[in-house]
């Protein structure tokens, strides 16, 4: 009885590698049949193009652009290199043709306008090297808080200070 079972373990066995073989080759030839179908629609997309680019090179010949196309561009960049090389000269001649003088003298102007609609006090009317103290944290904080019942009128001796005004 256990040469049987044997036997039929053995048969068993090789009909599962069986099985995994042929399931193999259907996985090989899906794949492959996948393949084929990829390839054809590559041919038929190449085809596609070839019959586009014949059809853009007809209309092109056929509307006589062909050699005026290229002329086209050629004048465009000869007319655009020509336009910086004119810019570049006049910038360069020009520059020396300023005068400074009369550049400062119209700021100068326009300052003087500005002052007569809009006076603000001069840079030399406002003392910047004034400073102001303020007090530090640790004094906010430990400074004695009184009612408004409690609090008497005081007598300053210091003068006031007065902040500095921002610079413009």
């Amino acid at each position: 009885m256990t040469t049987v079972a044997l036997v039929h373990m053995r048969r068993r066995k090789a009909a599962s590698e069986e099985i995994e073989r042929c399931a193999a080759i259907l996985e090989n030839l899906t794949a492959g049949e996948l393949r084929l179908e990829r390839a054809k629609s590559d041919v038929q997309l190449v085809k596609s193009y070839s019959q586009l680019k014949e059809a853009l090179q007809d209309v092109r010949k056929s509307s006589g652009m062909e050699n005026e196309v290229e002329e086209l561009v050629s004048d465009v960049c000869e007319e655009m290199e020509l336009a910086n090389s004119d810019a570049l000269t006049e910038a360069i001649y020009n520059s020396d043709a300023i005068d400074e003088d009369e550049l400062y003298e119209e700021l100068r102007m326009l300052e003087l306008k500005c002052e007569k609609i809009n006076p603000s006090p001069r840079k030399s009317e406002v003392n910047t090297d004034e400073q102001v103290d303020f007090p530090s944290s640790e004094e906010v904080v430990n400074a004695p808080t009184e009612s408004p019942a409690d609090e008497k009128p005081q007598k300053s001796t210091a003068e006031p200070k007065s902040a500095p005004l921002p610079r413009s």
